[in-house]
């Protein structure tokens, strides 16, 4: 009986570290988890399972394996991204680089979420719980909509922005613990 368990379980891993590219073109899944504000796990359709990393916004930092810090603001960001996407069916689309292959970042896939007609990505930096991430907005002015949104929570002291000195996430994972 255990060597049947222990063959189950080593198929299992083989089939988890050879796992299907995500769906092209925009796709429905299931919100199964934040892990934070811009993080989170998502059942397809058939069943598996799809980490993501939201495209263009950067949310403060929350506790994780690879660090113990909490960045101010973190905690709030998860709990926005919760409470609009747990458990709700969204609609992917999965950022692809010139040559079609799916961006990934951290093991993760990065996409766009949208939800009741909603970017999730644009709300989060509207209510000051993100940053527009440099590394996902080249040519500047295709993102000018995400660009003013940050410029308005800042301009009123929206959440991150009622700090003096936010710090942004990119400099935070790089300071010394």
């Amino acid at each position: 009986m255990r060597r049947i368990f222990l063959a189950i379980a080593l198929c299992l891993l083989c089939a988890s570290a050879y796992a299907a590219p995500p769906p092209i073109g925009p796709f429905q899944a299931t919100v199964a988890g934040c892990h934070d504000g811009d993080s989170c796990t998502l059942v397809l359709p058939d069943h598996s399972l799809l980490s993501i990393r939201l495209h263009i916004a950067d949310c403060p930092e929350v506790p994780n394996r690879h660090d113990p810090r909490t960045q101010a603001y973190g905690p709030e960001a998860t709990t926005f991204t919760h409470d609009l996407v747990y458990g709700k069916t969204v609609t992917v689309h999965i950022i692809r680089d010139k040559h079609g292959n799916p961006v990934k970042s951290y093991q993760r896939y990065v996409a766009d979420i949208d939800y009741r007609g909603d970017d999730l990505a644009l709300d989060l930096i509207r209510h000051g719980l993100a940053w527009v991430d440099p590394r996902y907005t080249t040519p500047v002015a295709a993102y000018q909509t995400y660009y003013a949104a940050e410029n308005d929570a800042h301009a009123h002291q929206s959440g991150l922005w009622r700090d003096i000195h936010p710090i942004e996430p990119w400099v935070f994972r790089h300071e010394e613990h």
